[in-house]
């Protein structure tokens, strides 16, 4: 079962996040899923980790997502992720830049049987940020 549920969670990043397959994510993804850290104004539920999908997929449209390690405990699957692309939409603010970007990232999933129903998820996003826009770059 923990092969299966880490399979789940695999997909997820790799083929919801990393290419875009939002009819995937009924699939995968509970409609009353929590999301423990979702981004400012996302809905909750099913409906906002697909706009949240959509968002991110604008500003990083060549986004690409590595599961690099997989742990499964129970009902509990780790992810550690490798995402890379380029910020060609605007971003939490921020105005494309055209910039390339690496970072990685954690997240800790619960499944009942093979759907996420919880989601808790950390970025490295002081190094997104500071490969978007170096702070010698800032503008005032």
């Amino acid at each position: 079962m923990s092969e299966r549920r880490k399979e789940v969670v695999r997909r997820f990043g790799e083929l919801c996040l990393g290419k875009g397959d939002l009819p995937l994510v009924a699939e995968l993804v509970d409609e009353d899923v929590v999301d423990h850290r979702p981004m400012p104004g996302q809905l909750p539920g099913r409906r906002g980790i697909i706009d949240g999908i959509r968002a991110i997929r604008t500003a990083f449209p060549d986004l690409h997502v590595v599961a690099e390690d997989l742990v499964a405990d129970g009902d509990l699957v780790c992810a550690r992720w490798l995402l890379t692309g380029t910020h060609q939409g605007a971003f939490a603010g921020l105005a494309p830049t055209g910039r390339p970007f690496s970072i990685g990232g954690l997240e800790l999933y619960r499944l009942a049987g093979n759907r996420i129903v919880e989601l808790w998820p950390y970025f490295d996003t002081l190094s997104l940020f500071s490969q978007l826009e170096p702070i010698g770059d800032a503008h005032p």
